[in-house]
C-alpha cells in the first residue's frame, strides 16, 4: 500500500525507469527481455491502480502555511 503522495511518485518513477529500459531493450531486438519489463511495468501500475483510496492523501511536504 502507498501511503504518501512521494510513495507514489517514486513508484511511477521505477516504472518510468523501466519503460526506458524496456525502449533500449527493444532497439537491440531483445524480445525476451522486453517481456519481463513489460511485465514488471504492468504489474506496478496494477498495484497503483488498485491501491486503496479510502481516507486522507497525505504528503511529506510541509504545507504552505505552515512556517
Amino acid at each position: 500500500m502507498i501511503h504518501t503522495v512521494e510513495e507514489l511518485i517514486k513508484r511511477i518513477d521505477v516504472m518510468k525507469t523501466l519503460a526506458i529500459n524496456l525502449h533500449r531493450q527493444a532497439e537491440l531486438d531483445n524480445q525476451g527481455s522486453c517481456k519481463l519489463i513489460l511485465d514488471d511495468i504492468q504489474s506496478m501500475a496494477f498495484m497503483i491502480a488498485k491501491m486503496e483510496t479510502k481516507g486522507t492523501i497525505t504528503t511529506e511536504m510541509r504545507k504552505l502555511h505552515e512556517t
